[in-house]
Order: C-alpha cells, then structure tokens, then sequence
C-alpha cells in the first residue's frame, strides 16, 4: 500500500519500507500511526521483517489509560542510528 503521508519518501513501494522511511524521518512510530498513516494493521510483523534484513530498531512501552480508566501498554518501536 502507497502510504497516505505526504512527508513519505517518494521510493516507498510498500509497508516495510514506509515503516522504515518514517523511522529515518521520525525517529519512533507506535501502532495508531503506522494504522492511521500507511495503512499497516500488523505493525509488529513488519518491525520483525525489518529487524530480520538487519534494521536496528528497539522499542518502549508507553503507558496509557483507556477511555474506560484501565491502565495499558503500548510499544513504541525506535530506530537505532
């Protein structure tokens, strides 16, 4: 899928390289993001697929609270320079 960011690189051809276009630009991404901007619903599998080619990503947990009061966690997956 052709991510919907216009800051995209325009050499992304799909999820795993507009994940790893948005990593070198941002730094970090979290699940909503990849969703809501390159149409990635498996956000975990595509960080293995570029962990596996030799990317260096590491990841956080952020804590939230849902709209009902429940505490969660969320990763948050970094790019390592």
């Amino acid at each position: 899928m052709i991510p919907t960011d216009k800051n995209a690189p325009p050499y992304v051809t799909n999820q795993s390289t507009a994940i790893l276009a948005h990593l070198k630009l941002h730094g970090s991404i979290m699940e909503d993001e990849a969703r809501d901007m390159y149409g990635v619903r498996a956000l975990r599998s595509r960080i293995s697929d570029l962990r596996k080619s030799g990317v260096e990503i590491g990841g956080e947990w952020v804590l939230f609270t849902s709209r009902y009061g429940n505490a969660g966690r969320i990763m948050k997956y970094i790019f390592k320079t």
